[in-house]
């Protein structure tokens, strides 16, 4: 993931606060919105994956 290209959702102090519920996460491969970042000094650092938008799999590692 990576951080969305509209800067409106980049907002924080001293890193993304994600408190207004806007996704501000994206797939780095095809650009989809997927979470939510909240690392700011006065928040819980945390992702949440928006469950409409995630699809959970299971990679095995290699021998």
């Amino acid at each position: 993931m990576e951080p969305h290209p509209d800067v409106s959702r980049l907002y924080g102090c001293c890193g993304l606060a994600g408190t207004d519920g806007r996704l501000n996460l994206v797939c780095a491969g095809c650009g989809n919105e997927l979470a939510t970042l909240q690392a700011d000094c006065y928040t819980q650092n945390q992702v949440t994956l928006d469950f409409v938008r995630t699809i959970r799999s299971y990679c095995r590692e290699p021998d």
